[in-house]
């Protein structure tokens, strides 16, 4: 009988135990929705949040971030205002699409980036390689759009993670002719202008100088400002007082290289991190009332201006309205392809936000280094 009883007590255990076990997954299960629709309703604040223009939805991927850096990123990507969160933690996030956005092949070599688990800001990155042979377009790009279109009297503000290893640093190619080329790291554009365009804004490493610089009209419009004694500002975050700004703050780089002390110049450092961030502000087509501001974050640090270019004139001399899109590349006008410089090396893109409103600096280390 004492046996029995055993066996019954075992068996009422073992019920309660598979039932308790339905309990708590059914409970897991209600939080994890729960977190998910609390980040829809953060999504649809930022889609009500457009003015004049309806923007499209905003594909966010919930995966139950396991490092800060990838929880630090869907904070940032949760904020009111915010219409591109691309985190690059996606496998169809690489599948060439055909059209107008996605990955595209290089024109080059036919090489494509590709996601990379062993280096990212967080999650997972996309990697490009950077032969010592190539041709201009180095291993093709990527081109996202914005879902809306920014326009006459708008502002909109543009994040990226980009780390550039010392390989590609110490390339120094020129185009057949003899002559220096460089790399572009992105262009804001629009689909129907294109990326060579009047109303591009792009970031280059103008004339391997080994800082970033930016311009417009396809190169035709740098943003430099001219100072006393034939110098200019090539990155203008520092202006100092004689040019009205009473905070002197961020890399003052001149022309005259005897003009730049240590830190006068955001140098690319090498195989880091670094966060860029773009804000514009778009006043009418073809005035001098623009405003474009750059920023950049390292590691453990704030953001550090490197362009403010204010009073400017954007021009819109190609079909469509405004910018709506983003090119991610590697691209070298002219670059000789039958020739090899230096060695072959890589460069990487993560944490791509597009918003209307101001964006957080990174608030942790990057999760793979």
């Amino acid at each position: 009988m004492t046996h029995d009883n055993g066996f019954m007590n075992r068996r009422i255990m073992s019920f309660l135990n598979r039932k308790l076990l339905r309990r708590l997954l059914l409970f897991s299960a209600f939080l994890s929705a729960a977190g998910l629709l609390r980040l829809s309703r953060a999504v649809g604040l930022a889609d009500a949040a457009a003015n004049n223009v309806t923007a499209s939805a905003v594909a966010v991927t919930v995966s139950n971030p396991t490092s800060s850096a990838l929880q630090d990123f869907h904070t940032r990507c949760a904020q009111p205002g915010v219409v591109v969160c691309e985190g690059f933690d996606n496998a169809s996030t690489f599948a060439q699409t055909g059209g107008r956005q996605g990955i595209h092949p290089s024109t080059s070599n036919g090489s494509v980036m590709t996601r990379d688990a062993t280096t990212a800001r967080s999650g997972t990155s996309a990697h490009c390689v950077v032969l010592a042979q190539t041709g201009p377009d180095a291993c093709g790009s990527f081109k996202k759009g914005f879902g809306r279109i920014f326009g006459q009297n708008t502002t909109f503000y543009v994040q990226f993670a980009q780390k550039i290893d010392a390989n590609v640093l110490n390339q120094h190619p020129t185009d057949p002719s003899g002559s220096s080329t460089f790399f572009k790291q992105q262009i804001i554009a629009s689909f129907e202008g294109g990326t060579c365009a009047s109303k591009e804004l792009t970031t280059v490493n103008l004339y391997d100088r080994g800082f970033p610089s930016m311009y417009s009209q396809c190169g035709g419009d740098t943003f430099q400002i001219a100072i006393p004694t034939n110098d200019f500002l090539l990155e203008q975050g520092n202006q100092t007082k004689l040019l009205g700004d009473r905070v002197d703050s961020g890399y003052n780089c001149h022309y005259i290289k005897a003009n730049n002390g240590p830190n006068s110049c955001a140098t690319y450092p090498a195989g880091v991190w670094v966060t860029y961030y773009y804000k514009v502000q778009i006043g009418t087509w073809g005035s001098p009332n623009s405003n474009i501001y750059a920023w950049r974050a390292l590691p453990n640090e704030g953001y550090k201006e490197w362009i403010k270019i204010q009073n400017h004139t954007l021009q819109n001399k190609e079909p469509g309205s405004g910018y709506d899109m983003i090119d991610l590349l590697n691209y070298y006008t002219g670059r000789d392809g039958g020739r090899a410089f230096g060695q072959t090396g890589a460069t990487w893109y993560d944490e791509l936000i597009v918003s209307m409103q101001p964006i957080a600096a990174p608030a942790v280390p990057p999760e793979l280094p």
